[in-house]
């Protein structure tokens, strides 16, 4: 599985909302200035259409209320990276994969 990463929460969500919660691998604040780069579970193809239409107003949400679990999701990652101190937070999936290609 190709990865991409953004530093936009709202597209973050977009791509947990279009591929559900475990395109979310990875969420890191390298400064400490809580300016996150998330890393996800979608080839840099697809959130670059996504983007886009994200930036032009096209980007059509058929299901607001499973949008807005889609945010809460990315939301509730960063509170446990805060109430932690921590400067990253991983998926199990991520640490999975990881491994996997380790091993081969």
């Amino acid at each position: 599985m190709s990865e991409s990463k953004t530093t936009d929460i709202w597209l973050a969500a977009i791509c947990c909302y279009l591929y559900g919660d475990d395109a979310l691998w990875l969420i890191e604040d390298s400064d400490g200035n809580s300016r996150f780069t998330f890393t996800l579970a979608v080839p840099e193809c697809d959130l670059d259409i996504i983007a886009t239409d994200y930036r032009t107003g096209q980007c059509n949400l058929a299901d607001a209320k499973a949008f807005t679990t889609a945010y809460n999701y990315v939301l509730k990652c960063l509170r446990k990276m805060r109430e932690r101190r921590e400067t990253s937070w991983t998926s199990l999936s991520w640490v999975t994969a990881k491994k996997v290609k380790l091993i081969r």
